[in-house]
């Protein structure tokens, strides 16, 4: 492994790293990465070898210490190789050996690089969710790869379910379940049929529902409370991010995404391209929200080469990744579930529902302020709608409960 740029440059990644505020304790464990790269980096041929022997040098490290052994000498690996500077946005990987693409049947094989390769022309599947898909995919072939058969036509009612099922209870959801029609939707060539026959064999398995977490209307009185107090110690950026969350129940990708492109402070309106969806999306701009924003950029915002929004105080050069940060102190300044409790951006999306339902407005206008694609989306919101289920609660006032069943209840 050449290690010459690294010994010539390796000062100026300790430099970035002191000049955006990175903790004296991480800069030297940085600097460990590097000693350690510079003294045996030459004796193998790539940053994983010399991971696994400096890994060896430390076999009773703590995990976690392990952990970020690995993240940080990938840190110097992206660095000394690509030249690329770290950010606090970006999680380094940590650095592992890849496993070998296992072995399956020549038919089972196909099925996963056709999806692989296609699905997202074929059912516009985004990468993350086609890396996902191939996982489980491989596992489930493999799976079948134990029960003898190496094609879908060999394939059982029974030897599919045991993917599911292990005897006893369900290991496995609707979400494996779909990945593995996907694979099988994706096939244009003459195994079409037979993989579309293959779908009749997955089991069925109901789609698991739950009540949403809500905020109550005192916890949601609290928070916008704190979000126009001028007196507390929340900073605008703080106020700005859980304004536009609370508000509009927006994703945090799209909050975080942000640019002044985005906002019309004449016409008082905020249009952008949903990150998760690519639908477009116009909203009203709140009085409260385009005020907090103005502030923020005239009085807070760093000065940056990032065209966003919202930009890291300690390093301005990059953008924002997660908010739940903001959310916990303008909770805890609030005085909302400090100790325990679902807070972040999801349980604003859900308050946000839950009130318009309250309301009366109607579910596709609901859907479409949220971002949904598919309006029985809302479905889940409506099982938190006190104020209208109320409307069919039955009157038990013809049949007197005995008071001992209350105390009982109590206990």
């Amino acid at each position: 492994m050449d290690i010459s740029n690294l010994q010539i440059n390796n000062h100026t990644l300790i430099d970035y790293l002191t000049n955006n505020g990175y903790s004296k304790s991480y800069i030297q464990h940085v600097r460990y990465a590097i000693r350690d790269t510079l003294l045996y980096g030459s004796q193998y041929d790539s940053y994983e070898e010399l991971y696994f022997f400096i890994l060896k040098q430390k076999s009773h490290t703590a995990k976690r210490t392990v952990k970020s052994l690995g993240q940080i000498l990938a840190l110097v690996q992206r660095f000394d190789l690509y030249g690329e500077l770290p950010s606090r946005s970006v999680h380094h990987p940590f650095i592992t050996k890849k496993d070998e693409k296992p072995c399956l049947p020549e038919e089972f094989d196909f099925l996963i690089s056709n999806y692989r390769d296609n699905a997202a022309n074929y059912l516009g599947h985004t990468r993350e969710r086609i890396v996902s898909v191939v996982n489980n995919g491989i596992k489930f072939f493999l799976h079948l790869q134990t029960k003898g058969v190496s094609t879908l036509h060999d394939t059982s009612v029974a030897d599919v379910a045991s993917f599911f099922y292990d005897g006893v209870k369900q290991v496995r959801g609707k979400q494996h379940k779909m990945q593995i029609r996907a694979i099988m939707r994706c096939v244009r060539s003459d195994l079409r049929e037979e993989a579309f026959d293959f779908m009749d064999k997955l089991p069925y398995i109901p789609r698991k529902m739950s009540n949403y977490d809500y905020l109550k209307k005192d916890e949601a009185d609290k928070i916008a409370h704190a979000i126009i107090d001028e007196d507390n110690d929340l900073s605008l950026l703080d106020k700005a991010l859980v304004a536009i969350s609370f508000i509009y129940g927006m994703r945090s990708t799209d909050i975080t995404a942000l640019t002044m492109d985005n906002i019309d402070f004449e016409n008082d309106t905020i249009h952008l391209i949903q990150s998760k969806t690519k639908a477009s999306l116009d909203l009203p701009l709140s009085p409260v929200v385009g005020n907090i924003i103005y502030e923020y950029i005239t009085k807070e915002r760093p000065q940056s080469v990032e065209n966003t929004i919202f930009v890291h105080g300690k390093s301005p050069q990059n953008s924002f990744g997660r908010i739940w940060y903001h959310i916990k102190c303008v909770c805890n300044v609030a005085g909302v579930r400090t100790e325990h409790g679902q807070i972040g951006v999801r349980l604003f999306r859900h308050h946000l529902a839950t009130f318009l339902l309250s309301k009366n407005v109607s579910q596709p206008i609901i859907s479409s302020i949220l971002g949904h694609l598919m309006p029985q989306s809302i479905n889940h919101y409506i099982d938190c709608d006190t104020e209208h289920l109320r409307e069919f609660g039955l009157d038990i006032s013809q049949y007197p409960v005995n008071e001992k069943i209350f105390d009982l209840w109590k206990k």
